[in-house]
């Protein structure tokens, strides 16, 4: 493989090609054509998360670092008890106060996996996720955290007034989720036990879901929606 033309520093830097310039055997032939073609690179190490990307003809690698307030293990064998939600926010980005995600794993009990979905992007899959469970205690759970983000996007408004068309539409989103969920916690006030979290047939449902591993070293993940490799 011709490699002249790569960032090859920076690649050997973080572990994706090796000092003979061969890629990391943590990927696949798949893999490497899919980064090579501009998809991004995921890695996942306890707290922070890692993406590279190609960019300018592949001859610069752009690297993005995040940084949770719980750490993916932690995260992830919680998440098989209950609904577990977790602030991400970029760590080079000089604290940009837009720049805060609110991260939602979710326990797929039928295909016995960790999902994760973002609050905002996927706040109606999370919903019809959330409500199928019948239990007014995730409910309440995942009411508080969307007036919790609701508050925080009127508070960027007064601090970012540029940005105001971009966060009232999020604002909009969110207001119309706290509405559903309302409607549906009052008709069923009663929980139930053992409800499957996915019992909502819709084969749309987890399109837009990340699939998490909890591996305790630092490994390049592969999916190809909001996680691993995507455009």
């Amino acid at each position: 493989m011709n490699t002249a033309h790569l960032p090859l520093d920076d690649l050997k830097k973080y572990g994706i090609i090796d000092q003979e310039l061969s890629f990391s055997k943590k990927l696949n032939e798949k893999d490497i054509e899919k980064f090579l073609k501009g998809f991004i690179m995921i890695a996942e190490n306890d707290k922070h998360r890692i993406t590279f990307q190609l960019q300018d003809n592949n001859t610069k690698l752009d690297v993005h670092l995040f940084e949770r307030d719980e750490s993916l293990l932690t995260l992830l064998e919680q998440s098989k008890k209950e609904v577990q939600y977790s602030t991400e926010r970029e760590l080079d980005d000089d604290r940009n106060e837009l720049d805060y995600h609110r991260k939602v794993m979710v326990f797929n009990d039928q295909e016995n996996k960790v999902e994760e979905f973002d609050l905002l992007k996927n706040a109606l899959r999370l919903t019809n996720i959330i409500l199928s469970r019948k239990s007014q205690k995730e409910s309440n759970r995942y009411r508080i955290e969307l007036l919790n983000l609701k508050s925080f996007l009127q508070e960027q408004m007064n601090k970012f007034p540029e940005k105001s068309k971009e966060i009232t539409r999020n604002i909009n989103i969110v207001s119309g989720e706290i509405q559903t969920v309302n409607s549906i916690s009052h008709k069923d006030s009663e929980p139930t036990k053992n409800e499957n979290i996915f019992n909502n047939k819709d084969n749309g449902l987890l399109e837009e879901s990340v699939e998490l591993k909890g591996n305790k070293q630092p490994e390049i993940e592969k999916e190809e929606k909001q996680r691993g490799f995507k455009r």
